[in-house]
């Protein structure tokens, strides 16, 4: 056991009780370091309009770059009614915007494969979106305006690009709501209206975009969230970076998303209070840096910005200096639900070996899985690995009957079927085939690249639009380790806990760990308290799987941890403690990379 952490007097344990949220927060938030949150186009255009002129006349002069999907035009119309008392001139950048048959030669490479989910990470930046020539255009008409006008606002998706000097600005909105509107189909996208809406979501625009926000990060002087666009709200660069930092050094939770699939289950939505309106939800993602917001609150004001840029400014306090010189700014680590009870069978599935990840998608890591059973409800299975004696071809000619004719199948002709129970985990190296059976609610702990499934079998059904889910047999017949068989399986992926050490009260277990994957799991068990230490080298994460809640304590503060959820402790912790706030042995998984 660590030796006792010293925490700080501000936050007594009498103090910190009074603080531990009563269920699950769906919506965790955490005060500004510094700074105030302001709210609404009037008090925008007042931030604009003050800010020191620096050009001869006292013309002033703003860039407001923005992520896919920003609504423009609302942004534009709210400044012009706010700044209606200025000679203002508006500038879109996207006058400059390549368009039809240039986005296609662009992207064909990224995109032009025929494959509805697949393609490859685009590797330019925003810069190739964009005419030269008519960049250079618009960028003669800021600098010819502001000679004349009082103030200038050069605005849209790239308006950075320009290298002007003045105020700048970036304007984001959650990725939840850029996906809702790229499933509908929207025009809001780099690829579209060439390319269809999710695919270049996802190829294109999320790393091309993610990289040119953190790139401008140190030098903006405002942050918008567009997330209602009819009232953004506004925080100063300078204070978001010094909450960055602070929130680095401490515990913190990332706001979970939540989505319903052909799949879900219902535990989900009674036990975290989520929409009843929805059929299900099949899936939380409780920490998937693409996903994820965290959020910042100021009074009644709450403004959200992406996981991805507390990761960029603050690597090193995050990850640490072991997985940061391994990993860089990309965090490995992921944890989702999967909630089958009451619902039905994930497909049969396969994810992808390294090297085929290294070839086909540009990508130095792959998605290795774990399955912890967090709820088991009654005849629960977890499907993992091939049957001894099985006959690869005929497996693919059923998957390929299913795909093509129709032809139901049952899967268990192939795939080892296993009894679950709660805290059982199963390790899914990639290359093997699996997924888990209805009637449990898995937490998967994996490397996190993002979502790279291909589906094997899909037991014929439609999603949530009536459509058939694609269906990748040669992607996963190309990955497939046909070695993993039944007795491989038990040996090596249905481990044993093993205790690592204990004391009085506490024990704490390696649960999973497999040479093929990077990543380790430890259970704690502890009836009043337990400790560890990051040594502020890497990392860890932590879920509450069994248990009401505990406190986590640091020398920076308490946080409280309910049952189920997770939260992120970064390296910069150091020492921490788990306290049990109520009866009973709590259990809480902790990953972290090896």
């Amino acid at each position: 056991m660590r030796g006792s952490i010293r925490l700080r007097e501000e936050t007594p344990l009498s103090v910190a009780r009074e603080i531990v949220v009563r269920h699950y927060d769906a919506f965790p938030d955490y005060p500004l370091a510094e700074g105030h949150l302001l709210a609404g186009y009037a008090a925008l255009g007042q931030r604009l309009a003050s800010s020191p002129p620096i050009y001869r006349g006292g013309a002033r002069l703003w860039t407001i770059d923005g992520m896919s999907g920003v609504a423009w035009d609302m942004l534009q119309a709210g400044l012009q009614e706010a700044l209606a008392a200025y000679r203002v001139v508006f500038i879109d950048v996207a006058e400059a915007r390549l368009e039809g048959e240039a986005v296609r030669q662009l992207l064909a490479d990224a995109l032009d494969n025929e494959d509805a989910v697949f393609g490859k990470l685009y590797q330019g930046g925003l810069l190739d979106f964009f005419d030269p020539d008519r960049l250079r255009i618009v960028r003669n008409r800021v600098l010819e305006e502001v000679r004349q006008a009082e103030l200038v606002v050069c605005f849209g998706q790239g308006s950075a690009l320009l290298n002007l000097e003045g105020g700048k600005a970036w304007a984001d909105l959650p990725k939840e709501n850029i996906t809702s509107m790229a499933s509908a189909g929207r025009d809001i996208l780099l690829g579209t209206p060439i390319y269809p809406a999710v695919k270049s979501m996802y190829w294109v625009d999320w790393p091309v975009m993610e990289h040119h926000k953190t790139a401008l990060l140190s030098e903006l002087d405002l942050y918008l969230d567009m997330a209602n666009p009819q009232y953004p709200l506004f925080v100063e660069g300078s204070a978001l970076r010094a909450s960055l930092f602070a929130l680095s050094c401490q515990p913190f939770r990332v706001k979970p998303v939540f989505y319903p699939g052909a799949w879900g289950g219902q535990w989900m939505k009674h036990y975290m209070q989520l929409d009843p309106s929805k059929p299900n939800y099949a899936w939380s993602y409780e920490l998937i840096t693409p996903e994820n917001g965290i959020i910042f609150r100021d009074n009644e004001l709450k403004l959200e910005i992406p996981f991805e840029m507390l990761i960029a400014q603050e690597t090193i306090n995050v990850q640490g200096p072991k997985v940061a010189e391994r990993f860089g700014t990309s965090f490995p680590i992921r944890f989702n639900y999967d909630d089958t009870l009451v619902g039905g069978n994930l497909s049969c599935q396969v994810h992808p070996r390294t090297e085929y990840m290294r070839r086909e998608f540009g990508l130095s890591y792959t998605q290795d899985e774990t399955y912890y059973v967090l709820q088991a409800g009654e005849n629960g299975l977890c499907y993992l690995g091939l049957k001894e004696g099985i006959d690869p071809d005929a497996f693919r000619l059923a998957a390929e009957r299913a795909r093509d004719a129709g032809i139901a199948f049952d899967t268990e002709e192939f795939v080892n079927a296993w009894p679950t129970r709660m805290h059982d985990l199963f390790l899914i190296p990639a290359g093997t085939v699996h997924n888990s059976g209805a009637n449990n609610v898995v937490l998967e702990i994996s490397s996190t690249p993002y979502l790279y499934t291909f589906k094997i079998y899909d037991y014929l059904r439609r999603d949530l639009t009536g459509e058939l889910r694609p269906i990748h047999i040669e992607r996963a017949w190309d990955n497939i380790d046909f070695s993993r068989r039944t007795r491989w399986v038990r040996q090596n992926l249905i481990p044993s806990p093993r205790i690592l050490q204990q004391g009085e009260g506490w024990a704490e277990y390696l649960i999973g760990e497999h040479p093929l994957m990077f990543f380790a799991i430890h259970r704690a068990e502890f009836g009043d308290h337990f400790e560890s230490d990051t040594g502020k080298e890497r990392f860890h994460v932590l879920n509450l799987v069994e248990g009401e809640q505990v406190l986590v304590e640091s020398e920076h503060g308490a946080h409280p941890l309910h049952y189920a959820e997770t939260i992120v402790i970064p390296a910069a912790t150091g020492r921490y403690r788990l306290r049990n706030q109520a009866r009973g042995v709590c259990k809480v998984v902790k990953a972290f990379v090896r």
